[in-house]
């Protein structure tokens, strides 16, 4: 029987998309509707319980920044719908 390391473990369960670390929330995104301004949408994201600090906006949305993309493993990020209107972005942290 072969051994493997942990290294190469880690790589087969990243190709089959299962990470072998848990997950962390990289940005929060706020979809625009009619009349929302920027306040309103800090406002909607406090209230889930999420940082406001780093603000982009977008045509469509607010996106608020909550950890820097380059504290994550690459091509591990994934976008997760938490209620109509509000997503998050999630990746396995380096």
């Amino acid at each position: 029987m072969v051994k493997l390391t942990q290294k190469q473990v880690a790589a087969i369960r990243q190709k089959q998309k299962r990470f072998p670390r848990s997950t962390q929330v990289q940005t929060v995104i706020l979809k625009k509707t009619h009349g929302m301004t920027q306040r309103d949408a800090v406002s909607q994201v406090k209230e889930a319980g999420f940082k406001t600090i780093k603000v982009d906006k977008t045509k469509s949305s607010y996106r608020f920044r909550q950890k820097s993309p380059t504290r994550f493993v690459r091509k591990t990020f994934r976008t997760k719908e938490i209620k109509p209107g509000l997503k998050i972005v999630i990746g396995v942290p380096k």
